[in-house]
């Protein structure tokens, strides 16, 4: 998830820069239009006016040089005329990539909520066998006790009481009886 998050960054930085890089060329290119308007303005106003003077020295123009400065003026038209269709493919450019970096931000987004979503439902999961294994490690501690207590019931002999009273019983009255089994044997094997 963490290298996922670092990709988006990584593209919406990306997104950001490609932006500004729009906006500093559709700033260029609206500047390179008024330009041209101006420009325009002037090669219209050299040419509506018979005798105009020079801008910069107050002199009057001659035709030779009113022709030089249109002719400078156009072919400084002409200039940023293509660097207006050199910036508008730029702008173009610029476009496709935001639009495809975009979309690249939008799955990653999508795959990283969907990995979170996956991640989180595997903890839920893991943390619902954890309580499982917890409670069944409790009810395991509980046997174990019992379990202990009942061997030592048992090594204790503390146990089946009244019966082991009847054995001992038993065991007493056979003493008693002072029974033999191999002379037992004997007896049997004689009366057959």
């Amino acid at each position: 998830l963490a290298g996922d998050e670092e990709k988006i960054k990584q593209k919406t930085d990306e997104v950001k820069k490609l932006q500004t890089d729009l906006y500093n060329l559709q700033s260029a290119k609206t500047r390179l239009d008024q330009e041209i308007v101006e420009i325009t303005e002037k090669l219209d106003l050299l040419s509506s006016q018979t005798g105009a003077k020079c801008p910069l020295c107050e002199r009057d123009l001659g035709e030779e040089h009113r022709i030089l400065i249109e002719r400078k003026y156009t072919q400084e038209k002409q200039d940023k005329s293509q660097m207006i269709l050199k910036t508008t493919e730029d702008i173009s450019t610029k476009t496709s990539e935001l639009k495809v970096v975009e979309d690249e931000v939008s799955q990653l987004t999508r795959k990283l909520e969907q990995s979170r979503m996956a991640a989180q439902s595997k903890i839920n999961l893991l943390s619902r066998d954890i309580q499982e294994t917890e409670k069944t490690n409790i009810e395991l501690e509980k046997e174990r006790k019992r379990l202990a207590e009942i061997e030592e019931h048992i090594s204790a002999k503390e146990y089946a009481v009244e019966d082991q009273e009847s054995l001992r019983k038993l065991e007493k009255e056979l003493t008693g009886l002072d029974y033999d089994p191999a002379k037992h044997a004997q007896v049997k094997k004689a009366v057959r």
